[in-house]
């Protein structure tokens, strides 16, 4: 099917596959499905709780690195970024709680 890669933007042939950033399907190009890469964002969302690739398991270190790669990103870039979607989650809790 031709549509947008979740992962890099591209409008291509997709295919819609489960993602090893969480239980959730995103269409990949064949670009990005051979690569290994995952949407920044599911990556970045995936991180939440954890503060250093320390904490990270083996086996998902890997996409990770291929996917800051492929974003340009360092490793403080991205946890700067989960910093941030982990504020904003807790101030819409706080919210809720109210």
């Amino acid at each position: 099917m031709k549509d947008k890669c979740d992962v890099c933007g591209k409008e291509s042939e997709v295919h819609v596959a489960c993602s090893a950033a969480g239980a959730i399907s995103f269409a990949y190009c064949d670009d990005c499905a051979t690569s290994g890469r995952e949407p920044y964002f599911a990556i970045v969302a995936s991180l939440c709780g954890i503060d250093s690739m320390k904490e990270v398991a083996d086996w998902y270190k890997s996409i990770v690195h291929v996917t800051l790669t492929a974003e340009g990103k360092t490793e403080e870039e991205l946890f700067e970024d989960v910093a941030v979607l982990e504020s904003a989650y807790n101030a819409t809790m706080e919210k809720l709680m109210l």
